[in-house]
């Protein structure tokens, strides 16, 4: 056997390309935790084994842990790329935005992340929302409690940017390059014929916002948005339960958001992440409640803003 041979194919080896697959679907078992601990904290207070008091304790310690352990992780490789290129900052592409503490140091603060918001929380919903320009981290956990029987909305966290067109007239085109991780737990017990159905329902998906500041009052008003859908599940009761999750990147078919703009305007420009969850249970009896749960994160490396003159 070739020494080459050897180096690609012996078992066990620790090294090259071929030992990273071995870690491809390696979960983070912190995380998977984490979401599991939600699910049964609802499961025991529908069992009654939780008091109000005791169950709003866990549900709110383990949604801070959930959103805290997402925003340290290590950044991923895609994050990291611009820190390891030798680029003269003269030749930093001017169409290009990274978060306010990314690497390399001398990229202008003209060409940070400058904005991040969070959604009010819903009412009658459990949430954790985070969002970093820091890092260009998003984080959202949705959840209808146990002890809710109807509501329903959104969780939502965004970070951004703000451009001003250099043309008198021009056509811009905001692309991230991003990567998401989304997963939903949907629970529904099997319940009598003569009892009531009820229905749980969720969707996630990415929003691509532009907002144009007044000139005159300096508030800024929705321009132009685009939707990118994640998915979308219902369940009726007797369902039983669903748990998925899917990870991918910004979808390379996208043309991403595009606008005109001219100069003297200027624009904010938004990645957000939103999960959807909702429920309607009709049993009146507390046993038979269901449980909905949703959750996304996305990670938000680069943004680029095309912009061609249209004069």
């Amino acid at each position: 056997m070739a020494e080459h041979d050897r180096a690609v194919g012996e078992p066990g080896r620790p090294e090259g390309p071929a030992a990273a697959l071995d870690r491809l679907d390696e979960p983070d078992e912190t995380y998977q935790r984490y979401l599991s601990d939600l699910h049964r904290i609802e499961r025991e207070a529908i069992d009654g084994r939780l008091q109000p008091a005791e169950r709003e304790r866990r549900r709110e310690e383990t949604l801070s842990a959930l959103g805290q352990h997402v925003m340290d992780r290590h950044p991923s490789p895609h994050a990291r790329l611009f820190a390891g290129i030798d680029l003269e900052p003269e030749l930093f592409p001017k169409d290009l935005y990274i978060p306010s503490d990314a690497r390399p140091s001398w990229v202008p603060r003209e060409q940070r992340y400058s904005l991040e918001w969070t959604s009010a929380d819903a009412p009658g919903l459990a949430q954790s929302k985070w969002a970093s320009a820091a890092t260009g981290r998003l984080h959202v956990i949705n959840l209808v409690p146990s002890n809710t029987s109807a509501a329903g909305g959104h969780a939502q966290a965004a970070v951004g940017i703000e451009v001003r067109p250099k043309h008198q007239l021009s056509r811009l085109t905001l692309r991230p390059e991003l990567s998401y991780t989304w997963g939903y737990h949907l629970d529904t017990p099997v319940v009598g014929s003569n009892v009531p159905w009820s229905r749980v329902w969720t969707h996630g998906q990415l929003r691509l916002v532009a907002q144009r500041q007044d000139p005159v009052d300096g508030t800024f008003e929705t321009y132009l948005q685009r939707r990118i859908g994640l998915w979308s599940r219902s369940m009726t009761e007797g369902s039983q339960m669903s748990r998925v999750s899917e990870s991918g990147p910004y979808p390379s078919s996208d043309p991403g958001l595009i606008f005109i703009g001219s100069s003297g305007s200027n624009f904010a420009l938004w990645v957000i992440a939103t999960a959807y969850v909702s429920k309607d249970d009709r049993d009146p009896d507390p046993k038979n409640r269901s449980v909905c749960q949703a959750n996304l994160d996305v990670e938000v490396p680069v943004m680029s803003v095309e912009e061609v003159s249209l004069t």
